[in-house]
């Protein structure tokens, strides 16, 4: 008796055969199957690895259980649960420059946020095509986004910005300070944190955004 063993590595079909030759003829079919879509260049785009890509990965967003956006460069991978890429989201397509760099996304729903240095893209998440790019509105490099309720706050290295989340307008600036440079949120029942580059931490009113408190000696 002959038999045939397919494997992808993670799962294996083993066939037995009557004789050799049908063994042979099988081969040949998976041949010609495995032939067919060589040629087809979605095909060979979906069995490219995440690490055989240039560039550092500077952010990672879950999408669901299957699917993950991940940013290198100016380049979003949507890569799949086997860590294979399955679409390319080019951003210098609409930006210019060349030391383009992703910090940060953000799920917001069927929009993907995305700070490529001072500037946010949207793209939706569901087709993986641009949207649009907001107003340029932070002079210095964007770090962090946080949805919170109906806004989205946004933290950056010239100041904290707050959006609306559903229609992506620009609605004011939480705060300005000079030399202060922000780069983390999180939030609590009440209240915004947000964390900076120079050491403190400071304690905004979700509701009226005033700064409530700040934390300078945690270190």
């Amino acid at each position: 008796k002959g038999r045939l063993v397919i494997s992808d590595r993670e799962k294996q079909i083993e066939l037995s055969s009557k004789d050799q030759s049908e063994v042979n003829s099988w081969h040949a079919d998976v041949r010609s199957i495995l032939g067919q879509f060589s040629v087809i260049p979605s095909a060979q785009e979906t069995v490219r690895k995440l690490n055989s890509q240039a560039g550092p990965v500077s952010c990672i967003e879950l999408i669901n259980e299957n699917c993950i956006f991940a940013a290198a460069d100016s380049v979003i991978y949507v890569v799949d649960a086997r860590v294979r890429i399955k679409e390319q989201i080019k951003l210098k397509s609409i930006l210019p420059g060349n030391d383009l760099v992703t910090n940060a996304i953000l799920d917001n729903g069927a929009m993907l946020w995305i700070a490529v240095n001072n500037q946010i893209v949207r793209v939706n998440s569901t087709t993986n095509k641009i949207v649009n790019v907001l107003p340029e509105v932070h002079t210095g490099t964007i770090n962090a986004f946080l949805r919170c309720e109906s806004e989205i706050w946004v933290a950056a290295d010239d100041g904290i910005s707050c959006w609306d989340a559903e229609n992506a307008k620009f609605e004011r600036f939480v705060t300005q300070k000079p030399k202060v440079q922000w780069k983390s949120l999180v939030e609590t029942s009440q209240s915004i944190w947000a964390g900076t580059k120079n050491g403190p931490i400071y304690l905004f009113d979700k509701t009226t955004k005033a700064e409530i408190d700040q934390l300078k000696h945690h270190k």
